[in-house]
């Protein structure tokens, strides 16, 4: 697994040198800023809480389990007539509860997921509806970093019985593929409306740093961040080449 992490990181470096090779024969410079609600599988996580409800000798319920939630994408780009390619880092997460409360105590189980994906990103204009506005497919493909971080709390009478935090990293890949329809406002502005399909792949479980715990008592389980991400861009250009 840290074999092929350094391989992508050799990629990226080398992505990165080429990104200020090109950068003169480029015709923008592009910062761009993304938010948008991301879907998310959480299919083992999910299980897990499933689990740890059935076992819990008192009535719980479930009132959150891994909804869809905001993300947020910076980027820097060099753009040319009909494409871009640049750097991008993705931020996302979700999360858990299980809870259950009455007059002799409070318990709570949260789950708190997070991932940083540092991305490669490049698109190509397919269709060109009009003079300002494109659709183009786009792709982004990098590492995801993730960590879970769970707190489990009981309080009986105001006595606190239990209170446990759990925190768990992992790394793997990702390829998302998908279209943007973008529409220039003027030379030095543009909005951008993406809609993507992000697939996971990879060794990616969850480990503590003490490689005895486990995730409630979970032999392996992974965050899955495959899914559906719809989200509206801000993109400042900034002209390098005037010819």
């Amino acid at each position: 697994m840290e074999s092929k992490i350094s391989y992508i990181c050799k990629i990226k470096l080398f992505f990165v040198i080429v990104l200020f090779n090109q950068a003169a024969y480029a015709q923008n410079l592009s910062f761009g800023f993304q938010t948008g609600i991301g879907s998310y599988k959480m299919e083992d996580l999910k299980e897990i809480d499933a689990s740890v409800l059935n076992i819990l000798p008192f009535e719980a319920k479930i009132t959150s389990d891994y909804p869809p939630y905001i993300y947020y994408k910076p980027s820097v780009l060099l753009s040319f007539k009909n494409t871009s390619f640049g750097l991008q880092v993705s931020i996302n997460s979700s999360g858990s509860r299980i809870s259950s409360k009455d007059y002799s105590g409070e318990y709570t189980f949260d789950n708190i997921v997070r991932a940083i994906m540092t991305n490669l990103v490049f698109d190509v204009t397919i269709i060109s509806i009009s003079e300002k506005s494109k659709i183009a497919f786009l792709t982004e493909s990098g590492i995801i970093f993730s960590e879970l971080r769970s707190n489990e709390t009981l309080l009986i009478n105001e006595e606190v019985i239990e209170n446990e935090s759990y925190f768990f990293k992992s790394k793997n890949f990702h390829l998302s593929p998908g279209f943007k329809l973008k529409y220039e406002l003027n030379q030095y502005f543009d909005i951008e409306l993406n809609s993507l399909y992000c697939i996971q792949f990879g060794e990616n479980e969850l480990k503590n740093k003490d490689t005895s715990r486990q995730i409630y008592d979970q032999d392996y389980a992974k965050s899955e961040w495959g899914g559906i991400r719809v989200g509206l861009s801000f993109v400042i250009n900034l002209p390098t080449n005037e010819n």
